[in-house]
């Protein structure tokens, strides 16, 4: 018996996913720290691009509904540039989330 491509089983390689995003989230701070001419250490980077790729985890809970909303994508990603470039005032921290922000858009 042929099986038809509806018969087979979905499977999500949430590991591959998540691997994936930490790489991606680590390379927009990198160039992030880049334009902002920054220096971070490297762990400093990639600790963040790990906080903001565990968003994916959460996504896959029961109250992932309230993950989707855009509040909490802001909280994750400001725990994340926090996390990239420490806490050096108001305004430096504005500027590098406005700067990661768009960065994020520009790239897609």
């Amino acid at each position: 018996m042929k099986m038809k491509d509806k018969d087979v089983p979905s499977m999500i390689y949430l590991d591959l996913i998540w691997a994936f995003n930490v790489v991606a989230d680590t390379l927009l701070l990198w160039l992030t720290a880049r334009l902002l001419k920054k220096e971070t250490s490297v762990w400093r980077l990639l600790l963040a691009g790990t906080i903001a790729s565990s968003f994916i985890f959460l996504l896959m809970t029961p109250l992932s509904f309230a993950f989707f909303h855009w509040s909490m994508k802001v909280v994750v990603s400001v725990c994340a540039v926090l996390a990239a470039f420490g806490w050096s005032g108001i305004h430096n921290f504005i500027a590098r989330l406005a700067i990661f922000y768009g960065i994020s858009f520009l790239t897609g």
